[in-house]
């Protein structure tokens, strides 16, 4: 799989010397996955990352103990100087930025990248995503969802702080949310997790004589975190109007399909199932269920790291 063009676009990546480079390239094979700020991004992004994989999990660990040079010396990754785009640099000077590390999204056409921007007065750091016109659908839905300003119970959504969409002076399309921070949350199904998608699921009307309710679209574990007692919902990319019940199932079905190589027919059983448990009048078309499953799996591209 070839890279998208939004990494070169964003960043001028060269490899560096320890003395004059701004920050270090941690790779997954060939590809760069985090950009460490040399100053202070080690703690910054270790501690913010929340992942199933059990490679990363244990980098993140290593990450914030030993110093850049042994990760080097264990070939996983590379000291690099690194230059912004001009119009991301002035997105900088408008929210007090001093130090940043760079998140890169999974590596296909949809690929976008997030810095994490920070500096030595301010705890939380703020989020800046960045797509092109590869992504922009998925990132307009998002910024229009997040101007809402939705308040919920039973969870939170990122804190929208400013966003610009791509047009002839601005080849990108901009996110900046306040930093969200917790752990991942366990990749089951859960009383919690269906309060959540009921909340979620609240606006409802037909479409084409179908019953369709408001939906997340990648309502999964990876897109949640939880803050102590919080719940936090993230990347609303793909929100939209669904079957009832889409959301619900989606997250039963892709945890079975994720964590226990399921395939998809098998792991929708299963996690009807699970979802009958708490909801012991729910149902679903299982093909029609399948179809559009599969098609926004295809939308969507990588998933969970």
């Amino acid at each position: 799989m070839s890279d998208s063009s939004i990494l070169k676009q964003v960043l001028k990546i060269e490899k560096a010397n320890r003395k004059n480079a701004t920050h270090f390239a941690l790779c997954n094979g060939l590809h760069i996955r985090y950009l460490v700020d040399l100053n202070n991004g080690k703690k910054r992004l270790s501690r913010n990352i929340s992942t199933y994989s059990k490679k990363l999990f244990i980098l993140m660990k290593i990450l914030r103990y030993l110093p850049l040079s042994i990760l080097e010396y264990a070939k996983l990754g590379h000291f690099v100087k690194v230059e912004i785009h001009p119009v991301i640099k002035r997105e900088f000077t408008f929210i007090d930025v001093e130090e940043w590390n760079v998140i890169v999204g999974t590596y296909d056409e949809k690929q976008k990248i997030v810095f994490q921007c920070f500096n030595g007065n301010r705890e939380s750091a703020i989020f800046i995503k960045v797509g092109n016109n590869a992504t922009e659908a998925e990132m307009v839905t998002e910024i229009s969802f997040l101007k809402k300003k939705k308040q919920y119970s039973t969870f939170r959504i990122p804190e929208i702080i400013g966003s610009r969409e791509r047009n002839q002076e601005c080849p990108f399309n901009i996110l900046i949310t306040k930093e969200f921070k917790g752990e991942k949350v366990e990749p089951i199904l859960t009383q919690d997790i269906v309060k959540i998608y009921k909340e979620i699921a609240n606006e409802q009307k037909y479409i084409n004589g179908v019953r369709c309710e408001f939906s997340h679209g990648d309502f999964a574990p990876w897109n949640i975190k939880k803050d102590g007692n919080e719940y936090i919902v993230f990347d609303w990319e793909h929100c939209g109007m669904r079957p009832v019940g889409f959301d619900l199932m989606h997250f039963a079905t892709i945890i079975e399909i994720v964590f226990s190589g399921k395939k998809v027919e098998d792991a929708f059983d299963i996690g009807l199932e699970n979802i009958q448990k708490f909801e012991p009048e729910f149902s679903m078309n299982k093909q029609a269920f399948i179809k559009q499953f599969e098609q926004l799996r295809v939308e969507i591209g990588g998933g969970e790291d």
